[in-house]
């Protein structure tokens, strides 16, 4: 049985470096939990990549400034806006979230 999906809007503020960026490669970026590392926690961050999810039937989808976002409507939160941003030099440039 598939789960319910969540149904709500997401604010998300990219960089124009970042915007760039994700061009570049394709115009597709997913914004999902972000692996984690370490001690345990109780906080679920949330990480962008590059691409499309590998089951794209449980993420939403929008279109915003030419970029395609697939985003999971279970990490992220409807009250909280999203800010994107590129960080690190030449071929270690990731993209972050805040």
């Amino acid at each position: 049985m598939k789960p319910i999906i969540p149904i709500f809007d997401i604010q998300v503020d990219m960089t124009e470096r970042v915007k760039e960026y994700i061009k570049d490669r394709g115009g597709i970026i997913t914004l999902a939990e972000a692996p984690q590392t370490g001690c345990c926690t109780n906080f679920v961050f949330v990480g962008a990549e590059l691409g499309k999810p590998k089951e794209e039937g449980y993420y939403r989808v929008m279109e915003q400034d030419g970029i395609t976002i697939y985003w999971d409507p279970f990490i992220l939160k409807k009250d909280k806006k999203y800010e994107l941003d590129l960080e690190g030099l030449f071929k270690w440039k990731t993209i972050v979230v805040h």
